[in-house]
């Protein structure tokens, strides 16, 4: 979604139009179920929609299939040992303009959001502006087989690896605490500096753990607080089936995504889509200025995470002084963790695909028949853009980009 808003911006299109699937009739199109319409208008578009309107370009559409064609995940990079251009960490870094450009669009969906009354409310309610908000993703699989544990997202030991993951957390905030002592006050009244407790807000596919979870984080002073929800024993929530349900399910699915993207430290135990889509980039906008670490990611047995303060940081892994690790383990040598980065960002070689949505846009050649309609990367025979997916990845638990040597 977030790659066909950078390229909708991209062609300086006026607006985007969504179509996520139905739920068997509740509703519709489940888009409109959450955000209240299918249409996102592209905002200061008013100018490109009268440019049009004179040109005679109105009512022409694009159809984008997924994945959108020209962006890939910045792993794909990684595993298979592309070599990316000096330039690309620059300050024109096509990269970070797609994470500006995602930040944009997920303010206008938390705006839109059917939801956003119930979300104000268990803040307010639980008192999130008083509190340091740790937003911890625990995400398990929940009885998940085949494709979760392909992705390397599985644990051995879901009991141990959860155990050590508290411990961590102890010693994560009392860390933090000594080197950022301000990261835990309150001054918004400019009459008098308040304490920040901490506060572990919790989304998890796995409810089983809920119970452990909150009682061992009150042992060490910690309060973790859940959105309640309908919760599952086995398997997902979201899904195409089960009409009501099945919009409950993605409904849900966004208040635990939304929550977690007000938090002042984002925790991702494991690799995830959900919490480097919505709110990473939330939470680094949101906390842009601030110090310290606002991004972690865990470590496969739970015992030590990695830290960012901001997104390039995240990206490209080249600031040690806004990198911080923690860890229970007493052994000198402490890895670094990182993810495998699953966000998706425009191609280092832009796809043909691109210059003819904008011949067919702006045609050249007036005189000849005008189609109203075309699809992105039409010429692509799989659902899939197959550029990067042929053949076996060469390297795939590589963690850091190679860079050409030659290349600006």
């Amino acid at each position: 979604m977030s790659s066909a808003w950078h390229l909708t911006k991209a062609l300086n299109l006026t607006r985007m139009v969504l179509f996520w699937g139905d739920c068997r009739g509740e509703p519709t199109n489940i888009a409109p179920g959450l955000f209240g319409s299918d249409t996102i208008d592209v905002p200061g578009s008013e100018r490109e929609q009268k440019q049009a309107e004179a040109k005679g370009n109105i009512g022409k559409t694009i159809k984008l299939k997924n994945d959108v064609t020209g962006y890939y995940s910045a792993q794909t990079y990684k595993s298979r040992q592309i070599p990316l251009p000096k330039s690309i960490g620059g300050d024109n870094c096509p990269w970070l303009s797609k994470y500006k450009s995602d930040v944009e669009l997920y303010r206008i969906l938390l705006k839109r959001f059917v939801g956003k009354g119930q979300v104000m409310h268990f803040m307010s309610a639980n008192k999130f502006k008083e509190h340091f908000v740790i937003g911890l993703h625990l995400r398990l699989g929940n009885g998940e087989k085949s494709h979760f544990e392909m992705a390397g997202r599985g644990v051995k030991n879901e009991l141990q690896f959860v155990h050590n993951l508290l411990d961590l957390l102890k010693k994560f905030v009392k860390a933090l605490q000594d080197s950022h002592p301000q990261r835990f006050t309150s001054d918004e009244c400019s009459q008098s500096t308040q304490s920040k407790e901490p506060l572990i807000f919790l989304a998890t596919d796995s409810p089983k753990y809920i119970p452990l979870v909150s009682n061992y984080t009150k042992q060490f002073g910690i309060e973790t607080v859940v959105m309640p929800q309908i919760r599952v024993e086995k398997g997902v929530t979201f899904t195409t089936k089960g009409g009501a349900k099945c919009a409950k399910g993605w409904y849900d699915m966004m208040l635990d995504d939304i929550l977690l993207s007000f938090s002042d430290v984002l925790v991702a135990a494991r690799h995830s889509t959900f919490t480097q889509s919505m709110p990473m980039p939330l939470v680094f906008d949101m906390n842009s200025g601030i110090g310290g670490p606002h991004f972690c990611e865990v470590n496969d047995e739970g015992t030590t995470m990695t830290c960012l303060e901001d997104m390039r940081t995240w990206l490209f892994r080249d600031n040690p002084d806004k990198t911080f690790t923690y860890s229970i383990e007493n052994t000198g040598d402490i890895q670094e963790v990182v993810h495998r980065v699953t966000v998706h960002f425009p191609d280092i070689h832009p796809p043909d695909a691109f210059s003819e949505a904008v011949e067919f846009i702006h045609p050249t050649d007036r005189t000849a028949v005008q189609r109203t309609t075309v699809t992105y990367g039409e010429n692509s025979l799989s659902w899939f853009d197959m550029k990067y997916r042929k053949g076996k990845e060469s390297c795939p638990m590589c963690t850091s980009f190679i860079y050409n040597s030659t290349s600006q």
